[in-house]
């Protein structure tokens, strides 16, 4: 058998770990069916050898134990109380790592498990959530961290003012990220940061919607400044998509015809979607329209905007950042860019669009089970609605 089969080591943030499968027989008597043991190189070279090293010892760990079991298959049952047989652990006694892992390999062992075909963004948020917990408890093994731990983290977030919110978002992260591991190791999980008291906040920040005028005159700051960023802009001002959804266009998503344009929002692997709904067509005028074109005339390559978007980062966060400040300067601080998606629903509402093509449009979730039947609007329905909020000039 060849031990440097790479198919035993696993490479997440250059940092190689080892990980094989117990064979089923013994899963039982191990209580796990998977080790993963971070080999702390970023040495293909060194993981490779230590990778030979440990396969060597746990195949012999394995021997020993198949021999044991059937010894005991072969005393007779009046003697067995009499024998003593001292079964081989796996790896080793005091390797506590292949029992419960600390918690940054944790998070890795997560990662591979769950972060397949999964956004960056996904994969940074996880981490970030990780980072924290350590530099403020240390890296301990996901068992050992105390109730006293997870108050004195969810203090230190208030202590920096962050939202009630991210906090949340923090906690779920690392409770999937133990949740998770404990269950592929077969051990209890423990509870340590779920069920904290938080104190919700008295009233709960909304998004303000851009009024029409406003909106005709941010649409026409975005024709004078005629650059990618402003052509994004313009795209979400009249089709009411999220942020992230716009980023992460390719060209191909989008159909340029003489009858109806339109945009086709579907997952990819480097942007997935919010929602089921979210999956959807929305024909694409005025503003949008303008945005759209400008980008298949002035950029080359496969993405709508590259700038944001290629294939491997999108950078829904720094671009949202930045519109945000241009928007305020131009509109008002009390608008970011999301309030376009307000703006957007208001705009539909005001026309009298019937809700379920308002919801079609928005990719917002249905509010019935009824919705679901059927094949839903076709792209000329939704087109007649739509064009009837169309400010551009």
């Amino acid at each position: 058998m060849n031990h440097q089969n790479p198919t035993y080591l696993k490479r997440r943030s250059g940092i190689y770990y080892f990980t094989r499968r117990i064979p089923s027989e013994l899963q039982r008597q191990y209580k796990r069916n998977r080790i993963y043991v971070s080999l702390k190189t970023r040495s293909q070279r060194k993981a490779m050898a230590a990778s030979e090293r440990i396969s060597h010892e746990l195949e012999a760990s394995w021997a020993r134990v198949h021999a044991g079991n059937v010894l005991q298959k072969l005393i007779p049952d009046e003697f067995k109380k009499s024998i003593k047989t001292e079964l081989p652990i796996l790896l080793d006694a005091d390797d506590k790592r292949a029992v419960l892992p600390k918690l940054s390999d944790a998070g890795e062992m997560y990662l591979d498990l769950k972060g397949r075909n999964r956004s960056l963004n996904f994969e940074n948020s996880v981490l970030r959530s990780l980072r924290y917990l350590i530099d403020i408890l240390g890296d301990k093994p996901i068992d050992k961290y105390v109730r006293h731990d997870a108050l004195r983290l969810r203090d230190t977030f208030l202590k920096r003012n962050l939202s009630v919110s991210s906090i949340k978002r923090n906690f779920n992260n690392i409770n999937a990220v133990i949740g998770l591991v404990s269950r592929e190791l077969a051990s209890p999980e423990p509870n340590t940061f779920r069920g904290l008291f938080f104190q919700e906040p008295l009233e709960q920040t909304k998004r303000n919607t851009i009024p029409i005028k406003q909106v005709k005159a941010l649409q026409a700051e975005c024709f004078k400044a005629d650059d990618e960023a402003r052509w994004l802009l313009a795209l979400i001002s009249d089709t009411g998509m999220r942020l992230s959804e716009a980023v992460g266009l390719r060209k191909e998503d989008i159909i340029l015809t003489d009858d109806i344009s339109y945009i086709s929002i579907i997952p990819h692997p480097w942007r997935r979607l919010k929602t089921i709904e979210s999956k959807r067509k929305v024909p694409l005028i005025g503003a949008s329209l303008w945005g759209v074109k400008r980008s298949f005339i002035e950029l080359d390559g496969d993405f709508l905007f590259p700038s944001f978007c290629d294939g491997q980062v999108i950078k829904s966060n720094s671009v949202s950042a930045r519109l945000n400040k241009w928007l305020k300067s131009r509109i008002g601080d009390e608008y970011v860019v999301h309030s376009l998606r307000h703006s957007f629903r208001d705009r539909l509402r005001s026309i009298e669009c019937p809700s379920e093509i308002v919801d079609s449009l928005g990719g917002w979730s249905r509010k019935s089970i009824g919705q679901s039947y059927g094949n839903g609007y076709d792209l000329k329905s939704l087109n007649r609605w739509i064009s009837l909020i169309n400010v551009f000039e």
